[in-house]
């Protein structure tokens, strides 16, 4: 993996149907993302998918949460979500 320009590490997942699955962190590990960017999702050392990433403004105060728009992608607690 090279160095991304954005991460952020899964805390929690959430299904929300007929809009993806949105990703929560409790806060960016470094870099910002802008909604519609190609977001890359890792497992440990290894791509487990790609998505469109949108900025979720409704969120809990202090977490930081991203919908992932393509359907059925392998996303956990532990995976890091990065650009490049």
């Amino acid at each position: 993996m090279d160095d991304p320009c954005f991460a952020m590490r899964v805390l929690e997942v959430f299904a929300l149907p007929d809009r993806g699955v949105v990703v929560a962190a409790g806060e960016v590990v470094w870099g910002e993302l802008r909604s519609g960017t190609v977001v890359q999702v890792w497992q440990d050392d290894r791509l487990v998918g790609t998505s469109p990433a949108h900025v979720e403004f409704h969120t809990r105060p202090g977490t930081v949460a991203v919908a992932l728009t393509t359907p059925d992608i392998r996303v956990q607690p532990g995976c890091l979500i990065t650009t490049s």
